[in-house]
């Protein structure tokens, strides 16, 4: 299995063990790519959408992004109106945001959206690993449903019983930066719990994209680098930031 220094975040080209622990596949990453460290966070994110403002978007924007779709963060569903003024929330995930204001961003910087392929790859290492850290459960390195009730939430009735009661009502994105423990074989951060993250795999036939991760809501289990979700290429989320890769071959 490849490997690579544990604190550069570039994910070298090879094969990699990838999906749930009971169907294992190897898959091979064609090309080596360095990884944001940290998800996309609100003060970059306001970057983009001063240069947006200043320039327009066009030279960003997917050839398929529908005229009307605006970057600019879907407001109604922010649990905190001022998320992206205040500057409290600066270093916390930029979310809110759809796959198209997430692929603009990225060319911005000059980079890409990773694929579903490379974001498992890089929370998992060579191992097949459970987590990035590896496959010990602790409630004090990462930010999900579990961390917030203070216990384990084994089954989904046990998850179902503390979202219903409201004890997860609390429950939101934190820094990118709060959990040094939470971090891959490449030394890629946060990379399970706290948002889910949007990748370049896309479903054409679904207009879906492949999110990867958990989130600040999931209960632990959710949290496994092999969980995947889909999402609207249109649609937003608190639940759901970002990050990029920068090409290296």
């Amino acid at each position: 299995m490849p490997q690579a220094p544990a604190d550069d975040c570039v994910l070298p080209a090879g094969a990699y063990l990838v999906g749930p622990s009971h169907h294992l596949m190897l898959r091979h990453v064609e090309r080596p790519v360095r990884f944001d460290r940290f998800p996309v966070t609100v003060g970059r994110y306001n970057r983009f959408l001063e240069a947006v403002r200043e320039h327009g978007s066009q030279q960003w924007d997917h050839t398929n992004k529908p005229p009307e779709f605006s970057h600019e963060p879907w407001q109604e569903r922010l649990k905190v109106q001022e998320y992206f003024t205040d500057p409290a929330y600066e270093n916390h995930p930029a979310i809110c945001v759809n796959y198209w204001s997430a692929y603009a961003f990225a060319r911005f910087e000059g980079k890409r959206l990773p694929t579903s392929l490379e974001w498992e790859a890089a929370a998992r290492g060579g191992d097949g690993r459970l987590f990035p850290w590896g496959d010990d459960i602790d409630l004090e390195i990462v930010n999900c449903a579990d961390s917030w009730s203070g216990r384990p939430l084994i089954t989904y009735e046990a998850w179902r019983e503390e979202l219903d009661r409201g004890r997860l009502s609390q429950a939101m994105p934190g820094p990118v930066d709060a959990h040094p423990a939470n971090v891959s074989p490449f030394g890629v951060r946060e990379m399970a719990g706290n948002v889910w993250e949007i990748t370049d795999t896309v479903l054409e036939n679904l207009n879906e994209v492949v999110i990867c991760g958990g989130s600040y809501d999931n209960p632990y289990r959710a949290l496994q680098v092999s969980s995947k979700g889909l999402s609207r290429r249109r649609g937003c989320s608190n639940a759901v930031g970002f990050r990029c890769v920068e090409e290296l071959g």
